[in-house]
């Protein structure tokens, strides 16, 4: 399944094979249209499964799975799912058929990937690809709906700042206080002391924040979804400041640049404590917001709340942080 160009066509040209019957021809969507053109073929192979004898459902290759799962995805998860695809690729094969996938071959794609020292993360998360993509498919073409996914422990960092090191990166973005500077304080700011992610803070509107009550409201694009989360002080002083603009945070892209920067230059000096701790980045700002709240015997599941998480179990890393209380027990009991 493919779309091409002709030459001197204006449009995207498509090329599939379905029940043994191979399809060419014009989408009619213009050279500037990708996406519309890979809609078109995903209707016009759709059609022509359902035109199939007698209903049966037809056998589909790993690349075209992933090819349908990928148009319909983008940004990093995009990123995530064509790297994890290569990977699939090179081991299976492109011409791979799910139907033919079984529990075997999953176990020695692992093995041999374990053989390449990749960490336990890296291939669940290739995994997770395949699995969405056989999914994403299964109602029109044959799978192996058998299939379970292993169960593949890997080590969670919880990688957040220290109260140094905070320290350190508000000393740094302060002291050159130019344009960029300022707009990477205060979105350093907003982010440490309310736990959202970059991309839920960058598409802030006005309305979103209501600084009587000291809240803002989270649309959360991972879950699709909408929390409330309170605000401090110093992040009511931040928006205070930017009240002027059409919204909190604009053109940010040198400013997120040079944040990652400074981060790493704060954080990253290490590399023992990054071996052991995980490397710091602006992420890492979310990870240090529950950390605290947890730190100071935040329940999970009200932490989950404020995360946006959907259930308890996805803030479950931050599980093995001890609260104040149990902290301060100890060291009393150890100097009694």
């Amino acid at each position: 399944m493919k779309l091409y160009k002709r030459t001197g066509s204006p449009y995207w040209w498509y090329s599939f094979t379905a029940n043994g019957k191979r399809y060419r021809g014009s989408t009619k969507r213009q050279l500037a249209d990708q996406q519309g053109a890979k809609r078109f073929l995903s209707e016009k192979y759709n059609n022509a499964l359902n035109n199939s004898q007698f209903g049966e459902k037809a056998e589909i290759t790993l690349e075209d799975a992933f090819w349908v799962t990928l148009s319909e995805v983008s940004g990093q998860t995009k990123r995530l799912y064509t790297s994890a695809s290569n990977h699939l690729f090179d081991f299976f094969g492109k011409e791979k058929l799910l139907s033919s996938l079984t529990d075997i071959d999953i176990e020695q794609y692992v093995s041999e990937r374990k053989r390449l020292r990749k960490k336990a993360n890296t291939i669940r998360g290739e995994l997770k690809a395949l699995f969405r993509a056989a999914n994403r498919v299964a109602k029109t073409h044959k799978t192996n709906r058998d299939l379970e996914m292993p169960k593949l422990k890997g080590f969670v960092k919880t990688r957040y700042l220290t109260d140094a090191e905070e320290a350190k990166i508000v000393t740094r973005l302060s002291t050159e206080n130019t344009i960029t500077d300022q707009k990477a304080l205060n979105l350093f700011l907003v982010l440490i002391d309310t736990g959202m992610r970059l991309r839920e803070a960058t598409n802030l509107a006005w309305e979103d924040i209501d600084t009587k009550r000291s809240t803002i409201e989270v649309y959360r694009p991972k879950t699709e979804s909408l929390s409330l989360v309170p605000i401090t002080q110093r992040v009511l002083k931040v928006f205070e400041a930017l009240k002027g603009q059409e919204q909190p945070f604009e053109k940010m892209e040198w400013a997120i640049k040079h944040l990652n920067r400074v981060i790493d230059g704060v954080c990253n000096n290490s590399p023992q404590k990054t071996a052991q701790r995980g490397k710091a980045t602006i992420h890492s700002l979310r990870d240090t917001y529950a950390t605290r709240l947890r730190k100071r015997g935040m329940p999970l599941s009200d932490i989950a709340v404020l995360l946006g998480h959907t259930t308890a179990a996805m803030s479950a890393k931050y599980a093995h942080l001890e609260s104040s209380d149990v902290l301060e027990t100890a060291r009393s009991l150890l100097e009694g």
